[in-house]
């Protein structure tokens, strides 16, 4: 009976050791999977900011690479406008010697026809002064014509009348006496036409013709 009773407690003591073996074991196991379940949270929240983290970063380079495609745009654009206003300069710079060009011969042009109005002008300022001073002298010669005219008859006539005094003084001519007279015959002055002319302003005369002595 001891040694059965002895059996049953060493049945026992083993039996007990291989339970706390197993509690021991199940602790370390359920110690082990606690660690392992907070190493996969741990795990998880990492993989978590890792995703969030992945997600900002695919943002953000999206971000950036649509703030690139607008600078490169931009870039292309403000390369175009560069392009056009170097065009546009380049078609200004034309037109602008094109004009220079154009106004240099406007400007030669007007001065030669600048240089002949005043050629002309000058001429037509000796042709003017000629033609007034013809007129003053063709006006002076009409005038000292008309002066003369009026002074022929009364000379006409005091030779008439000196004529008539010599006829009545000389003495009565003789029988065979032949006398020889010389007549002087006075040649009549030819009618003069005279022609009223109107003349413009310009070709009148600027002073009054003088008279002169016959």
């Amino acid at each position: 009976m001891l040694a059965a009773r002895r059996s049953i407690e060493a049945s026992v003591a083993e039996a007990q050791r291989a339970l706390d073996e197993e509690r021991h074991k199940a602790e370390r196991f359920e110690r082990e999977l606690a660690a392992a379940r907070q190493t996969i949270d741990a795990l998880k929240t990492s993989a978590n900011l890792a995703a969030a983290a992945q997600t900002n970063a695919i943002r953000e380079r999206q971000v950036a690479e649509a703030a690139l495609k607008r600078a490169g745009d931009a870039l292309e654009l403000e390369r175009e406008r560069a392009d056009s206003a170097a065009r546009d300069l380049d078609s200004a710079r034309r037109e602008r010697d094109a004009a220079k060009q154009e106004a240099s011969r406007v400007s030669m042009e007007l001065s030669v026809a600048l240089e002949q109005e005043r050629n002309k002008a000058i001429g037509l300022a000796r042709d003017l002064s000629a033609a007034r001073k013809a007129i003053d002298i063709k006006k002076a010669r009409d005038e000292r014509r008309t002066e003369h005219m009026n002074r022929a008859p009364k000379a006409r006539a005091a030779a008439t009348s000196r004529g008539d005094v010599s006829a009545r003084s000389r003495p009565a001519r003789q029988p065979g006496v032949r006398e020889n007279h010389k007549v002087k015959i006075k040649r009549r002055s030819r009618p003069v036409l005279v022609a009223t002319i109107a003349l413009p302003d310009a070709l009148l005369p600027t002073r009054p013709p003088k008279l002169g002595s016959r």
